[in-house]
C-alpha cells in the first residue's frame, strides 16, 4: 500500500466513509499520484504509466493531506448540516470532487462548488463517476495534455481507459475498452472524438442516475466563523494507537532517525506533546533537500537536465552545461551545490528559531513571535525546541555539515565492489596495487592516486 493509500484509508475511517473498491484499487496501485518529479518526467508518465483519468479535462487528484484541509476548512459535518464528505480531486476553479457518505449504500460522488450552493454534478458510485469522465474524454473533452507526436493524444486516451477500466471492474469499464478500440474522428474544432455528441449523451444515459442532496454547500468564508468557535478539529482522532506509533517509528528509523531519538519523540507524542517529533521531522526535511554524494554519478545533474527543458523554475541549466563543457569536475560541482544547500538549510533552521534574525531586529520578548506546535486533538501547545543547535548533528554524511575532501567524494561515488577491492588491498598492505586500482577507476596521474590511497589508509573503515 502506498503512503497516499494509507493516508486516505486513515482519513476515511475518521470521516466515517468506506472507500469504494475501485478507488481503493487505484490508490493502492499508486494511480492517483503525480509524484515530486512530475515536471521532469511527465512525458514518460503520460505515455507509459499515467495517473488515472489523466485524459480527462479539468481534473486533478489530491492527496489525503489536501483532502483533510478541505474537510477542516469547510466540508466538516458540523458545518454542512451533518453531511460527511471525503474530497479526492479538484478542478481548475477550486471546486472539489468528493465522496458523500450514505447509510447502507456505496458513497455517491459529487462535484461541490467552492463558492457554495447546490452541488453541480452527482454520480451513483465512484465507478460510475470514473466511467462518465472517460466517456467525456471519448466525446472530445480531453485534457490539454502536451503533444509530442500526432499519435500521442490517441495513445494517452487509450492507455488511460485500458488501465483505469481494469480497476473499475464493471460492465461500463468493458464498454469503454470496446469504444476506444475504434479509430477516432477529428471534429471541425480539431478535437479527436470516438463519440459524437449524441452518442456521448446516449452512453451517459446508460449509467445509473443519482439524485444530489437537497442541502446547499456553505462556502469557506461562511464556515470560518463556525470553525473559529470550535477549536477541536473535525472528528478529532484522539490519542495515537499502538499501531499508529509502531508505523511512525518504522517510518522514522527508515528515514535514518536514531532509534533512541525516535522512541523519545514517540513517548512524548503518546503523552500529547508533539514537539520532539516535529523538531526531528523538520531537521530531517531540511537535510533531505541536500544533494546525495553517495551515488556513482551526481544524480542532481541528471535531474536538472530532465527538469530544465520542461520549464521547471529555479534551475539555471545553461550555466550548469557551460561549466561541464569547460571541464569542471562534476564532483567539485556537487561539493559546491552541497555547501550552498547546507548553508541555506542552516539559515532556515535559524530563521525558524528566531524569525527576526534575518532582519537584524532586536525585539523585546513581549513582542517576539515564537513557533508553537500541538498534535491533532491534543491539549499541549508548546514552543518548538530550537532547531539550529541540532542541525549539524543530523548530517546524514556524519560530517556535521563540513565539506568532504575530493578523495572522499570520489570514494563515495565508486561502486561497492570497487570499494571492497580497495579496502582488501590496503588491509594486505598492497599500497601500489590499491593505487593502480584507484587510477584505473578514477583516472588522473599516478601521484594523485598514491595520495588518495594514503588518505584512504587513515580512514577507520578502511583499516578495520
Amino acid at each position: 500500500m502506498t503512503d497516499v493509500a494509507a493516508g486516505y484509508e486513515a482519513l476515511a475511517r475518521r470521516v466515517g466513509i468506506t472507500l469504494p473498491a475501485a478507488l481503493r484499487r487505484l490508490l493502492a496501485a499508486g494511480r492517483t499520484e503525480y509524484g515530486p518529479a512530475w515536471a521532469a518526467d511527465s512525458r514518460e508518465r503520460y505515455l507509459r504509466d499515467p495517473p488515472a483519468l489523466i485524459a480527462c479535462r479539468d481534473f486533478e487528484w489530491i492527496g489525503a493531506d489536501a483532502s483533510a484541509i478541505h474537510i477542516e476548512e469547510w466540508l466538516r459535518p458540523d458545518c454542512q448540516q451533518g453531511l460527511r464528505f471525503l474530497p479526492f480531486a479538484e478542478d481548475g476553479g477550486g471546486d472539489v470532487w468528493c465522496l458523500l457518505a450514505r447509510p447502507d449504500a456505496e458513497p455517491q460522488v459529487l462535484r461541490l462548488p467552492h463558492a457554495g450552493g447546490p452541488c453541480t454534478e452527482a454520480h451513483a458510485s465512484f465507478a460510475d463517476f470514473a466511467c462518465a469522465m472517460l466517456l467525456r474524454a471519448l466525446g472530445g473533452e480531453c485534457a490539454d495534455a502536451p503533444r509530442w507526436s500526432a499519435g500521442d493524444d490517441v495513445r494517452i486516451v487509450r492507455l488511460d481507459i485500458e488501465r483505469t477500466a481494469i480497476a473499475l471492474d464493471c460492465a461500463a469499464g468493458a464498454r469503454l475498452r470496446a469504444l476506444v478500440a475504434n479509430d477516432p474522428m477529428q471534429g471541425a474544432d480539431g478535437e479527436l472524438r470516438w463519440l459524437s455528441p449524441q452518442a456521448l449523451r446516449d452512453e451517459l444515459s446508460r449509467l445509473p442516475q443519482a439524485a444530489p442532496p437537497a442541502q446547499s454547500i456553505l462556502p469557506v468564508w461562511q464556515c470560518e466563523t463556525l470553525v473559529a468557535g470550535r477549536p477541536a478539529r473535525f472528528d478529532a482522532a484522539g490519542p495515537p494507537t499502538t499501531a499508529d506509533l509502531a508505523l511512525l517509528r518504522m517510518r522514522l528509523t527508515d528515514a535514518g532517525v536514531d532509534a533512541g531519538c525516535a522512541d523519545d519523540a514517540l513517548r512524548a507524542l503518546a503523552a500529547g506533546d508533539a514537539r520532539l517529533l516535529l523538531q526531528e521531522l523538520l531537521l530531517r526535511g531540511l537535510w533531505a533537500d541536500v544533494v546525495d554524494e553517495t551515488q556513482p554519478e551526481p544524480q542532481w545533474i541528471a535531474r536538472w537536465r530532465q527538469a530544465g527543458p520542461s520549464g521547471f523554475p529555479f534551475i539555471d541549466l545553461p550555466a550548469l552545461e557551460r561549466l561541464l563543457a569547460a571541464g569542471v569536475d562534476p564532483h567539485d560541482l556537487t561539493a559546491v551545490v552541497r555547501s550552498a544547500q547546507v548553508l541555506m538549510a542552516a539559515n532556515v533552521a535559524q530563521l525558524l528559531d528566531t524569525p527576526t534574525m534575518a532582519l537584524g531586529w532586536d525585539l523585546p520578548e513581549s513582542v517576539m513571535p515564537q513557533l508553537h506546535c500541538a498534535r491533532e486533538g491534543g491539549d499541549v501547545h508548546a514552543r518548538l525546541p530550537a532547531l539550529y543547535p541540532c542541525f549539524a548533528a543530523r548530517d546524514p554524511a556524519n560530517r556535521h555539515g563540513a565539506p568532504g575532501s575530493l578523495t572522499l567524494r570520489r570514494w563515495m561515488a565508486l561502486p561497492q565492489a570497487t570499494r571492497d577491492a580497495l579496502c582488501e588491498s590496503l588491509r594486505r598492505g598492497g599500497r601500489a596495487q590499491a593505487a593502480a586500482l584507484w587510477k584505473r577507476e578514477v583516472g588522473g596521474e599516478l601521484r594523485e592516486a598514491l595520495d588518495a590511497v594514503e588518505e584512504l589508509r587513515n580512514w577507520p573503515g578502511v583499516r578495520a
